[in-house]
């Protein structure tokens, strides 16, 4: 495999930036703000949607990976239960959707997600498999969380 010479990557990120608007501000600290696209807590999030609840607890959990893997683990903690409650906001958000297949595939992934933070991150194992089952009820096909169920079931040895 040919490496990426650095022609090759500004030719990429010129066309980029162009596409990307920029805000400008008189004030640095209203720029700052504005820059900042994701919330510190989920309380910060004013919406209905499920799915952005969902989205957010997906890209906390992986800050919490990062910070974990740089060895703050009682950080990363932290980061991880806000994962939660945004994962657990979802679910709640999920029980007035009238669109059965929205509702299934919300639901399923969430609780897929749980399951992962319960048996990886917390280390609870029967937390993760109520979790696992969760997303099967609602989607029997979510292969991840069969995958995760039968791991839980039946341990390595």
């Amino acid at each position: 495999m040919k490496p990426i010479l650095p022609w090759a990557l500004s030719s990429l990120v010129v066309p980029l930036a162009i596409l990307a608007p920029t805000v400008r501000s008189e004030e640095p600290s209203t720029q700052a703000a504005q820059e900042q696209v994701l919330p510190q807590a989920v309380s910060d999030i004013h919406s209905e949607d499920p799915s952005v609840y969902l989205n957010y607890a997906t890209i906390v959990f992986y800050n919490g990976q990062q910070i974990l893997r740089s060895g703050k683990r009682e950080e990363a903690q932290v980061v991880f239960r806000t994962a939660e409650e945004a994962l657990h906001a979802a679910l709640r958000l999920t029980e007035t959707d009238h669109n059965q297949l929205r509702r299934s595939l919300l639901r399923s992934q969430a609780s897929f997600l749980l399951g992962e933070l319960n048996f990886f991150v917390f280390n609870d194992k029967e937390k993760a498999k109520a979790f696992y089952e969760d997303a099967l009820r609602e989607c029997p096909q979510h292969a991840a969380a069969v995958a995760a169920l039968a791991k839980v079931l039946i341990p390595l040895q």
